[in-house]
């Protein structure tokens, strides 16, 4: 088992992407944490190579997105449990297994993408912009194995975001300052400064005005 912690450099320090890679060969697991700090605003801060102990890393490092394998039920048990974790990765499963079975019980505990590890690194770019802005990505090479591969409906949005996160999304929509909303959900400004930034990250949004804007497109506000 191992982890190894990167610190965040001078000219990483605007990047709003944050990922933990869990894969057991460390070929496929060098390879993917390249691929993924390439892409130019995603950081690997990350890594570990044991699925049955890798929540420990998720609470500790609490990435943005979860970029992980499935050999067996441990890790199954991992996607449930960093879906529980507050707060909660979006989860990339990345596996050579097609069993619909698995990728099934993947889906039930809230993984929010799913790839084969034979995936190309383009639909793994795709997937990763998917999942960051609220949506589910299912690789379409699971269409041969009886999965339906189209998009689901955007209830995953519904589901990324708690009660108190759309109250205070629906307040900045309406232009409210930080103070104003904090009087109307008898919260200090800092933890409705500590909500916008929840809401900029699971929604992928890097900016007020961004926010507002996925925020309508998504049927997040009317």
């Amino acid at each position: 088992m191992s982890v190894v912690i990167r610190p965040v450099t001078a000219r990483r320090m605007n990047l709003p992407l944050t990922v933990v890679v869990i894969e057991s060969q460390h070929a496929i697991r060098k390879m993917i944490c390249g691929f993924l700090n390439e892409l130019g605003d995603v950081q690997v801060i990350g890594e570990a190579s044991d699925c049955l102990n890798g929540i420990n890393y998720v609470k500790e490092l609490k990435p943005a997105i979860l970029f992980t394998d499935i050999p067996e039920r441990s890790g199954i048990d991992l996607v449930e449990q960093a879906c529980k974790a507050w707060p909660a990765p979006r989860v990339v499963v990345f596996t050579a297994n097609t069993n619909p079975e698995l990728f099934r019980m993947a889906r039930q505990a809230g993984a929010a993408a799913y790839l084969l590890k034979r995936s190309r690194p383009e639909e793994i770019a795709i997937a990763l912009r998917s999942v960051i802005a609220g949506r589910v990505y299912i690789t379409p090479e699971m269409n041969s194995c009886g999965i339906d591969s189209q998009p689901e409906a955007d209830l995953a949005y519904n589901r990324l975001l708690t009660p108190r996160q759309r109250q205070t999304l629906h307040a900045i929509a309406d232009g409210r300052s930080s103070k104003e909303i904090a009087q109307l959900l008898s919260v200090s400004p800092k933890t409705v400064d500590h909500h916008r930034s929840d809401l900029m990250r699971k929604l992928g949004a890097h900016c007020v005005a961004d926010l507002v804007r996925i925020a309508f497109k998504t049927g997040l506000i009317d």
